[in-house]
C-alpha cells in the first residue's frame, strides 16, 4: 500500500511514524502557506526520507502531476486547511480518509 498524507498538524506525526515504519507512507503534502509546525513536519519528512510537496491550492496542475508521479493507493487528510477538490480524492485507487 502506498499512502500519501495531506497535513499541517503535528498531531499527524504518530501516524506518519507508524505508517513509515510499516513502509506504507510514501509522501506528505503540506500547504504552501506558512504555518506554526512547518519546520517540525519538514524535519519528520527528512528523517523518514519522505517526499514532501508544498501545495499552493491554486496550483491544481502541480499537485495532480505530483500525485500521478507518486502513484498512491490511498490518501489520508489529517488537519489540512485546504478544501481538497473531488478530482484529487478520486485520483487515489482506494480513496482518501478525511479526518478533521
Amino acid at each position: 500500500m502506498r499512502i500519501g498524507i495531506f497535513t499541517q498538524s503535528i498531531w499527524s506525526i504518530p501516524s506518519i511514524q507508524k505508517l513509515t515504519i510499516h513502509n506504507q507512507l510514501k509522501g506528505v503534502v503540506v500547504p504552501e502557506k506558512e504555518f506554526q509546525d512547518l519546520q517540525i513536519l519538514f524535519e519528520v519528512c527528512a528523517n523518514f526520507k519522505l517526499e514532501l510537496f508544498r501545495w499552493d491550492r491554486k496550483d491544481f496542475e502541480g499537485i495532480t502531476l505530483w500525485l500521478s508521479k507518486m502513484d498512491f493507493d490511498r490518501g489520508l487528510s489529517f488537519g489540512f486547511s485546504y478544501k481538497i477538490p473531488n478530482a484529487i480524492f478520486e485520483s487515489f485507487l482506494f480513496g482518501v480518509l478525511n479526518v478533521h
